[in-house]
C-alpha cells in the first residue's frame, strides 16, 4: 500500500491586518509550546508520511513481544482485517494532537482498485475501483483509539480482497454544531501518488513463504523391471582322488555348457572364464601343485573344445592357474566338519602351526581320526574356482554390474545374478535418490525414452523438490502423449508447486492452463484444489475465497487459511490452521503457517512452539528458517536457537 494525497490550495484571502501565515489552519498548544499550523506544513508531514510508508506492501513483522497484548494490537506497518473493519498503523503518522484543537479535524479518505494485470479476469461490469469509505478523525475518535498506540479503525463497506487501496488526507475544520465550516487543505483534488502496493494481495506474504498444499495427481504409473547389465560370479568344481579326468568327463563338460546356456538364455553373454585350481593336501607339496595345474589344462581343453565347435572360441577370454593346496579352504572345512571339537582343535593346531606342509600332512595322518578328515575336509580340497564374466544385451533395461565376490554354488549364483529388480513410482518411505540413479541409467544413459518411465522419474524428482527436472519429464511424457488428461494436470501441479519462483506472468500463464483443463475436467478435485492456490498466487483472492466456501479437510482448510492471511484476515487465516491441524496433525503446512502469523502478531513462544512441530514433521525445512523474513524478528530468541544450522 502506498498512501497518495491530493491537494489543491484554496484561495485564502491574506489580509495584512490578520498577522496569520498563508494557508493558516489553527494556532495550538503542543508539548507545552505553542506552534502555528499551515497548510504547507500539513503537505510537508504528508510527504514525510507517504515516504515511510512506501510500499507497505512488505511484511511488516512485529518487533516485539505482544503476549499482554489482544489479537488486534498492530505496530506500525501492520494491517488486519477483523469482520467488517480494517485496522491498521502507519509509520511516522500524521501528529494528530498537534492539529486536533479548536474544532479541527483530518479526513482519510480510503480508494480501492483491482490490480491492473487481473482485470482481464473479471467480468466487463465488475467493478474495479471507487471509494470504500472515510474516516472522520476528530479529537473525540483519536482519544478513543489512541491506547496503546493510535490504531485507524475504518470499516470496509466492500471486498477487498485482491483489491490494493491508497489513502488521502485533508483537514478541516467544525463550527461548534458540528458542520463543516471550513476545508483549509484539501488533498484529495489532484493526486501526487498512484495506487501503490497493494494491501491486500500476496505480495505482503510472498516473502514468508506461506505453504500451500499443491497436491501431486495420482499417476497411472506401471511398475517396470530391469536387470544387472552383467555380473562376475565364480563356481566350484571338485575333483575325486588324484585324478586329472574326472569319472566322468563328459559330464563335467555338459554341466558347464548347460550352466553358461542356462544364463544366455536369460540375456546374458559369456564373455570370460578364469580357472584357479587347487589340490588337497594329500601327497608332495610339488606334485599336488603340478596336479591343480593339469586339472586346470582339463577344464580349459573341455571347454575350448565346446567353444570351438560352436565358433566362439576368439570372443571368450579363458584363463587358468594351479594353485597347489588350499589350507585355508582346510580350516573352513575343519571347523564346519562333524568332528569333535577337541578333534578340531587338534587338527587346526597342526594347520595352523609351524612347517611344512609336507610336515603338516604327515602329522594328520597319524591321527586316529585320518580317515574322517579324508572324507569330509580333503575331498572338498581338491577343487577348482571357476569365475564367470557374463554381459546383458538382450534389451536396454539394465543397471549396474554385479559383483559376487563369494564363491557360490551354481543354483544359489544363478538366482543371484538373474534377480529380476522392480521400481516403481515414488513412495513414502523410498530413498529418491537410489531411485533416480536406477532410472538415470535406464532412461539418459540406456535410451529408454518411455512415457511411463519418464512419467516415473518425475516423482522422484517431486520427491526431491526438483520441480524443474519434475516439470521437464511430465512434459516429455506429454509430448509422446499429448492427449493424457493425467500428465497434464501433473505437469500443472509441479508448475505450481514451483510457482514462487515465477514472475507474475508466468502465473498468469499457469492459471490460464488451469482454467483450460478445468473445463474439460470439472470433476477432478486435485485440479480444482491446486488451481486455486495458483488463483491466489496471482492476486485473485476474491474469487479464491468465493470458492472454498465450506472447506472440508486439511488441505482445503490449511489452502484457504493462506488465502484469507493474504487478505490480512489473521484471524479467520488462524481458525482455519487450527482446524487443518485437528483434521490431520501429520501435515507440516499449518504448523508452520501459524508459526509466520503469530510471529507477524510478536507472539514469540507460540511461533516457536509451531515451528517445533513444523520441523519435527519435515525436517528438510529447518535450515531454511533462518532465512525466512517472517522469523528475522524472533531469531535472536534462546528457544528460536534450535532451529540455526
Amino acid at each position: 500500500m502506498k498512501l497518495g494525497y491530493r491537494t489543491m490550495i484554496p484561495v485564502l484571502a491574506w489580509m495584512a491586518v490578520s498577522c496569520k501565515p498563508p494557508g493558516f489552519i489553527n494556532k495550538a498548544k503542543y508539548e507545552n509550546k505553542k506552534v502555528v499550523n499551515t497548510c504547507d506544513q500539513f503537505k510537508k508531514e504528508l510527504d514525510e508520511l507517504v515516504a515511510s510508508n512506501e510500499g507497505l506492501g512488505r511484511l511488516t513483522i512485529s518487533e516485539f513481544d505482544n503476549s499482554q497484548f489482544d489479537a488486534r494490537h498492530l505496530e506500525p506497518g501492520q494491517f488486519e482485517l477483523y469482520g467488517d473493519t480494517l485496522y491498521f498503523r502507519l509509520a511516522n503518522d500524521v501528529i494528530y494532537e498537534k492539529y486536533l484543537q479548536k474544532g479541527v479535524a483530518v479526513h482519510v479518505k480510503a480508494e480501492y482498485a483491482t490490480p491492473r494485470h487481473l482485470k482481464k479476469f473479471l467480468p466487463n461490469e465488475a467493478e474495479t475501483e471507487g471509494t470504500f469509505d472515510e474516516l472522520i478523525i476528530d479529537r473525540k475518535y483519536y482519544d478513543a483509539n489512541k491506547n496503546p498506540e493510535f490504531v485507524y479503525r475504518m470499516p470496509v463497506s466492500k471486498k477487498l480482497d485482491g483489491k490494493e487501496f491508497g489513502l488521502s488526507f485533508s483537514i478541516v475544520k467544525y463550527n461548534k454544531k458540528g458542520k463543516l465550516k471550513k476545508v483549509f487543505c484539501n488533498s484529495q483534488e489532484t493526486p501526487l501518488n498512484p495506487f501503490g502496493a497493494p494491501c491486500c494481495t500476496q505480495d505482503a506474504w510472498e516473502k514468508a513463504d506461506l505453504q500451500s498444499v499443491i497436491q501431486a495427481p495420482d499417476l497411472d504409473v506401471k511398475d517396470e523391471t530391469y536387470r544387472y547389465q552383467g555380473f562376475s560370479g565364480t563356481l566350484d568344481i571338485i575333483f575325486p582322488f588324484n585324478s586329472v579326468k574326472m569319472i566322468n568327463r563328459e559330464d563335467l563338460t555338459r554341466v558347464i555348457v548347460e550352466y553358461v546356456e542356462r544364463y544366455e538364455k536369460q540375456g546374458f553373454k559369456l564373455k570370460e572364464i578364469d580357472f584357479s585350481g587347487y589340490a588337497s593336501q594329500e601327497g608332495k607339496v610339488d606334485y599336488n601343485l603340478k596336479l591343480s595345474q593339469r586339472r586346470c589344462e582339463a577344464v580349459n581343453e573341455d571347454l575350448k573344445n565346446h567353444f570351438s565347435k560352436t565358433g566362439r572360441l576368439n570372443e571368450i577370454k579363458i584363463s587358468f592357474r594351479g594353485l597347489g593346496e588350499d589350507w585355508d579352504r582346510f580350516n573352513a572345512l575343519t571347523e564346519s566338519s562333524t568332528l569333535a571339537p577337541s578333534e578340531k582343535e587338534k587338527v587346526l593346531s597342526i594347520s595352523r602351526g609351524p612347517g611344512s606342509p609336507d610336515d603338516k600332512e604327515a602329522l594328520l595322518k597319524k591321527l586316529p581320526y585320518w580317515k574322517k578328515i579324508t572324507d569330509e575336509i580333503l575331498t572338498y580340497c581338491r577343487h577348482t574356482f571357476i569365475n564367470f564374466t557374463f554381459d546383458y544385451v538382450a534389451d536396454k533395461m539394465y543397471v549396474e554390474r554385479l559383483n559376487l565376490k563369494d564363491k557360490m554354488l551354481s543354483e544359489d549364483l544363478f538366482n543371484a545374478a538373474t534377480k529380476t529388480q522392480i521400481i516403481s513410482k515414488h513412495k513414502p518411505g523410498v530413498d529418491p535418490n537410489r531411485g533416480l540413479k536406477i532410472l538415470n541409467t535406464l532412461i539418459d544413459d540406456n535410451g529408454n525414452k518411455t512415457v511411463n518411465l519418464f512419467t516415473m522419474r518425475s516423482t522422484y524428482y517431486y520427491a526431491l523438490a526438483d520441480v524443474r527436472s519434475a516439470i521437464k519429464d511430465v512434459e516429455r511424457a506429454l509430448s509422446l502423449e499429448p492427449n493424457n488428461a493425467r500428465l497434464g494436470v501433473a505437469a500443472l501441479a509441479y508448475k505450481t508447486y514451483d510457482a514462487k519462483n515465477f514472475g507474475i506472468e508466468e502465473r498468469i500463464r499457469i492459471l490460464e492452463e488451469y482454467n483450460a483443463l478445468a473445463e474439460k475436467f470439472p470433476a477432478d478435485e486435485i485440479l480444482r484444489a491446486n488451481r486455486l492456490v495458483v488463483m491466489d498466487k496471482v492476486g485473485l483472492i476474491g474469487e479464491a475465497l468465493n470458492e472454498y466456501k465450506n472447506p472440508t479437510g486439511a488441505v482445503a482448510l490449511n489452502n484457504r487459511g493462506v488465502a484469507k492471511m493474504k487478505t490480512n484476515r489473521l484471524g479467520e487465516a488462524e481458525g482455519d490452521f487450527i482446524e487443518a491441524i485437528k483434521a490431520d496433525a501429520e501435515r507440516y503446512e499449518p504448523y508452520y503457517n501459524l508459526a509466520v502469523l503469530y510471529a507477524w502478531r510478536g507472539l514469540t513462544n507460540k511461533a516457536v512452539s509451531n515451528l517445533e512441530q513444523a520441523v519435527a514433521l519435515r525436517p528438510e525445512i529447518k535450515c531454511e528458517l533462518v532465512n525466512n523474513p517472517a522469523f528475522q524478528k524472533i531469531k535472536g530468541h534462546p528457544k528460536f536457537q534450535k532451529f540455526n544450522c
